[in-house]
C-alpha cells in the first residue's frame, strides 16, 4: 500500500547481518539519544566563560607582542638613519655603510614577517559562541531537519567512530567528540578537566 523504509546492515561480523530496522524506529532512538547527550545550559555557561577568557588573554598576549615588533621596528629605523648619518660625515665608506644597511633590512624585514605570523583574526567570538551553543543545545531539531546527504558529516562530530545500534536494545555506547567529552565530564564533575582543550599554545611564538 506504499514505500515502508528500512535500515538494512550489511556488516557480515555483525549479529544483526541481514536484519533490518524500521526507519522511524531507528531515527527516533537517535533523535533521543542526541537530545540526551546535547550540552547542559549550565555546561553551556561554563564553557563560553572558559573560551572567551581564553581567548582574551590570547588577544592580549598578542597585542603585547606586536608592541614589542613595533619597538624593534623603531630602533632599527633609528639605526638606518644614525649610519646615514655616518656615511656622510666620512666615518662610514660607501661598502661598510651597504653592508650595515642590508643587515639592518634584512632584520626589518624579518621582524614584518614574524608580526604578520602572529596576527589573530578580528572576530565577535561572543557572537559566534552563541550560534554554536544554539546549535549544541539542540542537537536532535537540527539533525532531523538536515539533508540526508549532510547527515553522516554530523554524526562524525559527534560520534568521530560511529555508534552501533541493536535492535530491540538500542544504540551502544562510543567515543564522542571532544566537546561532549568535556561535557560530560563537567556533569560528573570533573570541572578540573573541562578547560579548553585543543587550543594551540597560548604563547604566540610557540604557536608561530
Amino acid at each position: 500500500s506504499g514505500l515502508h523504509p528500512y535500515y538494512h546492515c550489511y556488516n557480515k561480523q555483525c549479529e544483526m547481518y541481514g536484519k533490518i530496522t524500521q526507519k522511524d524506529v531507528l531515527e527516533n532512538d537517535f533523535l533521543t539519544l542526541l537530545n540526551k547527550v546535547a550540552p547542559s545550559g549550565k555546561f553551556i555557561a561554563y564553557f563560553k566563560k572558559a573560551v572567551i577568557d581564553e581567548w582574551e588573554n590570547r588577544v592580549g598576549q598578542i597585542k603585547d607582542v606586536h608592541k614589542e615588533y613595533e619597538e624593534s621596528r623603531r630602533k632599527l629605523n633609528e639605526s638606518l638613519d644614525r649610519i646615514k648619518q655616518l656615511l656622510e660625515d666620512g666615518t662610514y665608506s660607501r661598502a661598510e655603510y651597504l653592508e650595515r644597511k642590508q643587515k639592518i633590512e634584512n632584520g626589518l624585514m624579518t621582524t614584518g614577517i614574524s608580526e604578520n605570523e602572529s596576527h589573530i583574526e578580528q572576530m565577535d567570538i561572543e557572537a559566534l559562541l552563541t550560534k554554536a551553543t544554539e546549535f549544541l543545545t539542540s542537537l536532535g531539531e537540527h539533525w532531523k531537519k538536515m539533508p540526508p546527504t549532510v547527515r553522516p558529516r554530523f554524526q562524525k562530530l559527534v560520534y568521530p567512530d560511529g555508534i552501533a545500534y541493536s535492535r530491540g536494545m538500542g544504540f551502544g555506547i562510543a567515543r564522542m567528540g571532544l566537546i561532549f567529552e568535556l561535557s560530560k565530564q563537567f556533569e560528573l564533575g570533573n570541572y578540573a578537566l573541562v578547560r579548553p582543550v585543543g587550543f594551540e599554545p597560548t604563547t604566540v611564538r610557540l604557536r608561530g
